[in-house]
């Protein structure tokens, strides 16, 4: 299933490389935003870079979720849909998304907290119940369970995908941190975050897919 999940992905983005191209350049040109605010006189303002930062996480997490949800519709119709409709529709999948995603990240701050080994458990247990939420999938039980459910049987893979995604998340701060440190040239740093943004984008196409097979799976 991962390798033909793989397959599907690679094909999706062969056929659909305008959308990915926008995503691409929104999101590397948010993570210079970022880096300029912080290296900025507001990073000296608190509330303002807190705020900043968060209109800018927003904005990043709507266009990763507008991705996904474009995915969906692909693999409903076999067909792309507008621009427009898909940062629409990712727009109304946002908050679902992101209160699950922030649920899931304070059940991992409380299990790291408690041992390491219970924030991995549960980093991989409920890593399915944001896209579940961004998916709109309602199934016999709570998202939480259905997540739980999902993962029950594909530990391993969860925990390539979920490893893939914090490596490109923790790349992407690396890189912000020597574009700070003026360690490269702007035109370097940009290379480096768009071969990191080109990745993540790839692997988020490539575990959607993933995601679709499975509850295909569960179904039958």
């Amino acid at each position: 299933m991962v390798a033909y999940s793989f397959r599907q992905a690679k094909l999706f983005i062969s056929k659909d490389l305008k959308f990915l191209s926008i995503v691409l350049m929104i999101n590397i040109c948010l993570l210079f935003l970022l880096s300029y605010i912080d290296s900025s006189l507001w990073s000296n303002t608190p509330e303002l870079k807190i705020s900043y930062t968060f209109a800018i996480g927003l904005l990043q997490a709507c266009s990763i979720i507008s991705l996904s949800v474009r995915i969906q519709k692909f693999v409903q119709t076999s067909q792309v849909e507008s621009v427009v409709l898909s940062f629409r529709n990712g727009f109304y999948a946002t908050p679902p998304t992101m209160l699950y995603g922030l649920l899931y990240g304070v059940m991992i701050v409380v299990g790291t907290f408690l041992l390491i080994l219970p924030g991995i458990y549960i980093s991989i247990v409920f890593f399915y119940a944001p896209f579940l939420a961004m998916f709109g999938i309602e199934g016999e039980d709570t998202i939480l369970n259905e997540s739980r459910k999902l993962a029950k049987n594909n530990m391993g893979i969860t925990f390539l995908f979920l490893f893939l995604c914090l490596f490109t998340e923790f790349s992407a701060l690396g890189i912000s941190n020597l574009g700070e440190k003026e360690i490269f040239s702007t035109s370097i740093i940009f290379i480096f975050h768009f071969v990191n943004v080109s990745l993540s984008l790839s692997i988020q196409c490539w575990f959607c897919f993933y995601f679709f097979n499975l509850i295909k799976a569960k179904a039958t």
